[in-house]
């Protein structure tokens, strides 16, 4: 288990503690960017920051360096993946809270990520589902990458069949809860830059943010 390999669950933990009356839904001007593994998301992330956009990074890959900065190998902290899965909602929950729902902000990854996961690998994600916050801040845009050449690495780990499940998990997640779900094209045959700037101006575009 998770908690044997010294992964504590302190944010399981302080967000089931947090747990509040069902409110009703907030709209934000939070934009959620999402994808199965190698999407390419991060990357377009990474952009709109060096952009001068306020940006949020992925709750997962942060818990893992923030483990791994403690002398933690990949594998121990993921030795659970529906433990670790657990702990990146109540992560992104907690990430989420301190935001300020006016002020535009891209999200690599929403709360809604953790159902497409669950879904996938058949864990159960009833915490997630049945939690209140799960739709209280409702995002203003969710934009959907599609897959590109798919690359494994120490913290992304899963193959392409699981990339691709996720994919469509992800899309039905998502349109469950009422969101419309915009699809941003892989532009197989571009270059790594050519792909980052296209998809990043097509996001831009799409929220009116470019002339």
């Amino acid at each position: 288990m998770v908690r044997e390999a010294g992964f504590m669950n302190e944010d399981q933990d302080a967000g089931e503690s947090m747990k509040s009356p069902e409110k009703e839904p907030i709209q934000t001007e939070w934009v959620v960017i999402t994808g199965g593994p190698s999407s390419g998301k991060t990357s377009v992330i990474n952009r709109l920051k060096e952009l001068g956009y306020k940006t949020v990074p992925e709750a997962a890959e942060e818990l893992i360096e923030e483990e791994r900065a403690k002398g933690k190998k990949t594998e121990d902290i993921r030795v659970s993946e529906e433990e670790f899965t657990k702990l990146v909602f109540y992560k992104k929950l907690e990430k989420e809270t301190r935001l300020s729902a006016g002020s535009l902000t891209f999200l690599d990854r929403g709360l809604p990520d953790t159902i497409a996961y669950g879904q996938a690998d058949k864990y159960d994600i009833s915490y997630a589902l049945n939690d209140p916050r799960l739709n209280v801040n409702k995002y203003k845009k969710v934009f959907l990458l599609d897959l590109v050449p798919f690359e494994q690495t120490e913290i992304r780990i899963e193959d392409k069949a699981f990339a691709e499940r996720v994919d469509q998990e992800l899309s039905d997640a998502y349109k469950s809860l009422g969101y419309d779900v915009v699809r941003v094209p892989a532009l197989p045959g571009a270059t790594l830059k050519e792909k980052v700037d296209t998809r990043t101006q097509f996001l831009l575009q799409s929220l009116q943010l470019t002339s």
